[in-house]
């Protein structure tokens, strides 16, 4: 009698945990698509436009104050070349050579 009782509530716990399931996981999917075209949208004002190139996996943000971080001086009109996410170039404009 034990044994079965035990079983009738585990099935019953397995129903509710599954009916719950059913009810976030759409949420969750939909959340999942919503998140993903919101940050696939970026927009820049025309201001920032004016010192952005874009080349598909590639940003470039020229005439940029350069700040490292180290109490060094500021450098001004630098060049930073992104691609990937990664920074793969720093330097003065005249010397980018932008993709």
């Amino acid at each position: 009698y034990l044994i079965k009782l035990a079983h009738r509530r585990k099935l019953a716990l397995s129903q509710e945990i599954y009916s719950i399931m059913k009810k976030i996981v759409p949420f969750f999917i939909i959340a999942l698509f919503l998140s993903d075209t919101v940050f696939a949208q970026i927009k820049f004002s025309d201001e920032t436009k004016k010192y952005i190139e874009y080349n598909d996996s590639i940003t470039v943000l020229k005439n940029a104050l350069l700040i490292d971080g180290k109490g060094n001086a500021a450098k001004p009109h630098q060049t930073i070349i992104i691609s990937n996410g990664k920074v793969i170039w720093i330097g003065d404009d005249a010397k980018a050579n932008t993709p």
